[in-house]
């Protein structure tokens, strides 16, 4: 436990007895996590029944396959509860979204905006602390790359391709959505973290 953050030990003890099957452990999750994986899925689909299939699905997954036992403690509990529901949403989207080829009258099936946003978290989420510090200091900070590059004692144009790889598996994440919108959740999505 020494690569534990101090402010996460408690939630990954209350992770490794979920993971161990103590019940009143279980219990305190379902009551302080589960509860708002609602919330999280309605970024993806805001009904109701939508949400009770997520969190339904994501227990399964967490509990019965073992997932929980995944997490590090190096990240707040309750972050990594709602990527994980994220991901769980648009994995049961995708699977209830006909596919382009049986879409009767469609010419191209869409994410919504709430779905763009989701896919666009989860990709961020994913990137290396390296990679979401790079764009914070760009994106946020409003640093130049000569000075990014200074940081790290790369030549600016490794900055350049650096950012243009990682936008790149950003919107891989995300293909329906246009480059600027995704640039621009990317931006907000970093603001608010």
């Amino acid at each position: 436990m020494s690569n534990v953050h101090e402010a996460h030990r408690e939630d990954l003890e209350l992770a490794r007895a979920c993971a161990a099957g103590e019940r009143s452990a279980r219990e305190a999750f379902e009551r302080d996590h589960l509860g708002a994986v609602a919330e999280h899925a309605a970024l993806v689909d805001r009904s109701p029944e939508f949400a009770q299939r997520v969190r339904t699905a994501l227990a399964a997954e967490l509990f019965r396959a073992g997932r929980i036992q995944e997490y590090t403690g190096d990240a707040p509990l309750a972050a990594w509860i709602r990527i994980a529901a994220l991901r769980t949403a648009l994995a049961l989207q995708r699977a209830a979204t006909p596919s382009a080829s049986t879409a009767v009258g469609t010419d191209e099936v869409r994410l919504t905006r709430e779905s763009d946003e989701a896919a666009v978290a989860v990709a961020l989420h994913d990137l290396p602390v390296r990679d979401r510090l790079l764009l914070r200091l760009l994106r946020v900070e409003n640093m130049d790359s000569g000075a990014v590059g200074a940081i790290y004692g790369v030549p600016t144009s490794t900055v350049t391709r650096w950012v243009t790889e990682i936008r790149q598996r950003i919107r891989n994440r995300a293909p329906a959505t246009a480059a600027e919108v995704v640039d621009a959740l990317v931006l907000r999505l970093l603001r608010n973290d």
